[in-house]
């Protein structure tokens, strides 16, 4: 996962402060996973994009979750059972099994919600390591 970099243990940055290559969060969820997926079989079939456009996407949707995800404003309450955490390189990683997951704040305008999942998979950085500075 995400790997030191610069001087100080802090990850290098690109311009504009957003995060290296090397730091991809977002494409490593179920969402990314579905993008690769559908990118992958476009690029097989030959005909829709090729491989360079396929990169070119799967680097703007990391870009574009970095960049909207900060900015909605909403509280997450996760109860379970933890099973592991740990913290290195100013990221939190854990993993919660029987979680309910309450959601308060939501921006699509429903107020709450709530969902009852069997594992929770957590990554939490903290953002000052991407701002320049």
């Amino acid at each position: 996962m995400p790997a030191a970099g610069a001087a100080g243990g802090q990850p290098s940055q690109s311009a504009g402060g957003q995060p290296p290559a090397a730091m991809s969060l977002y494409i490593n969820t179920r969402i990314g996973a579905a993008l690769i997926e559908a990118l992958d079989e476009l690029v097989m079939s030959k005909q829709i994009i090729n491989k360079s456009l396929a990169v070119k996407v799967s680097q703007q949707f990391e870009t574009s979750m970095h960049a909207t995800l900060p900015t909605e404003n909403a509280k997450v309450d996760i109860k379970g059972n933890l099973l592991l955490y740990n913290f290195v390189d100013g990221v939190w990683k854990g993993v919660v099994d029987d979680a309910r997951v309450t959601i308060t704040g939501c921006p699509n305008g429903v107020g709450t919600e709530h969902a009852t999942v069997d594992r929770v998979k957590i990554v939490a950085m903290d953002t000052k390591l991407f701002k320049e500075g």
